[in-house]
């Protein structure tokens, strides 16, 4: 082989200074994360810069969620158990921090929380949690999490305020029953708690206990009950007695996380705006019900997750 030819093999090197090409290919990966996967091909260095970025989102899903609507690159169970098997112990657990699980096995539920121990938000979609998971779920530092707590913790939900000192967002699904009407004291346990969010069919008579919980949750800013139909609203007249409180119909679910992680207008965004307009009047106090198509113009109110 001559020199010539043996150059050709060697890698690119940089016409930029090291740090400028590695914020570059950075701003450029964060602007659209579908990138990364191609970008990762330009170089090694480009590899080592951008592969952290690519798992720091990571929504695990069955293969028939549609992939192409994802703002995230979505992987199977598959996908995320080769790169269990072919990355170090350490990858995941120091890269990964917001997870999402959609309807994947319980048994692999579990390997990918032993591996993610590092995540800030975490939700869980579409499968029944197991109480085995809890344990794994609690040694997490999470500041948000989406779970059908009544599968996870049986029909009275605990939480430990020690094990979700941190938490600040908190997404309740898949409630069949009436909530028990310790939850308000449960949850007003939770020291960091400001975002709540309840799905669950209405029950008629005795009303569910939201108005224990707002009374006992001081902290709370938001409370939105998730509903399946419009009509649902109705059920939730008593809403407009707290501010904090407001309905909102539901979407796809999954997507709206992910837009959410990526600092989109999720319903965090739209209930935050809402209720601002309704303490400062721009909203009838009697106003509860976020309609479907309404967007706020409201800047200085929306809330990152850390």
């Amino acid at each position: 082989m001559t020199v010539a030819q043996d150059q050709t093999i060697l890698e690119p090197q940089p016409l930029l200074p090291a740090e400028l090409e590695k914020e570059i290919f950075e701003v450029l990966a964060l602007s659209s994360l579908k990138l990364i996967p191609k970008l990762v091909l330009v170089s090694k260095r480009v590899r080592i810069w951008l592969e952290p970025l690519l798992y720091r989102h990571l929504s695990v899903c069955s293969l028939d969620f549609r992939r192409d609507r994802s703002e995230l690159l979505r992987i199977s169970s598959n996908e995320c158990l080769e790169i269990l098997d072919s990355k170090p112990a350490s990858f995941l657990r120091d890269h990964v921090r917001y997870l999402a699980l959609t309807n994947i096995p319980d048994a692999t539920v579990e390997r990918i929380l032993s591996s993610c121990t590092e995540i800030r938000s975490l939700a869980i979609f579409q499968i029944d949690p197991i109480p085995i998971l809890l344990p794994l779920i609690q040694a997490a530092p999470l500041v948000h999490l989406s779970i059908n707590v009544t599968q996870l913790c049986g029909p009275v939900a605990h939480f430990e305020p020690s094990a979700f000192a941190r938490l600040t967002h908190l997404e309740i699904f898949g409630t069949k029953k009436q909530p028990s009407s310790c939850w308000g004291g449960d949850l007003g346990r939770l020291p960091a708690l400001t975002h709540l969010l309840v799905h669950c069919i209405p029950w008629g008579s005795p009303e569910p206990p939201f108005r224990d919980i707002l009374a006992e949750c001081r902290a709370l800013e938001v409370l939105i009950q998730l509903l399946a139909h419009e009509e649902d609203a109705a059920s939730y007249a008593y809403f407009a007695d707290d501010a904090r409180a407001v309905t909102w119909l539901s979407g796809t679910f999954l997507d709206d996380w992910e837009k959410s992680m990526l600092g989109g207008e999720d319903h965090w965004f739209l209930a935050d705006a809402f209720v601002h307009r309704r303490r400062t009047g721009q909203i009838a106090a009697s106003e509860y019900a976020i309609p479907r198509t309404w967007r706020p113009y409201v800047s200085g109110i929306r809330h990152l997750y850390s």
